[in-house]
């Protein structure tokens, strides 16, 4: 590599650790130690380069209704899956992201590994 690609390199490489560590502090709410940080972003990094696809069969509906009785289930009578259609009703109607089944996907396959 040249040092002007090599200088780059490192420049992207740099604005994506701040993108990461932003997207930790947004996440988990609470003080980190630096070894948590590390191992968070290790996962985060793995999640990211994991070959997550779309299920051979399904779409964003049933997905969402997946998500919505899981939740439910699992709150017991808290209302999580109450506040989490509301919150993808209002998402789905702002259009503000471009891809959200993959969003949606990316929260399911992190609440799968959180258990």
């Amino acid at each position: 590599m040249s040092f002007s690609k090599s200088k780059e390199h490192a420049s992207r490489r740099s604005v994506e650790s701040e993108l990461i560590e932003s997207l930790i502090d947004r996440i988990v709410q609470v003080p980190t130690s630096p070894h948590q940080r590390s191992s968070l972003s290790s996962f985060i990094y793995r999640i990211l380069g994991s070959n997550i696809g779309p299920p051979l069969h399904g779409d964003e509906f049933q997905l969402v209704e997946s998500m919505k009785k899981k939740l439910s289930v699992s709150s017991e009578g808290t209302g999580e899956g109450i506040l989490f259609a509301d919150a993808y009703r209002k998402l789905s109607q702002r259009r503000v992201l471009k891809n959200r089944y993959a969003v949606l996907q990316l929260l399911s396959v992190l609440s799968h590994s959180a258990q």
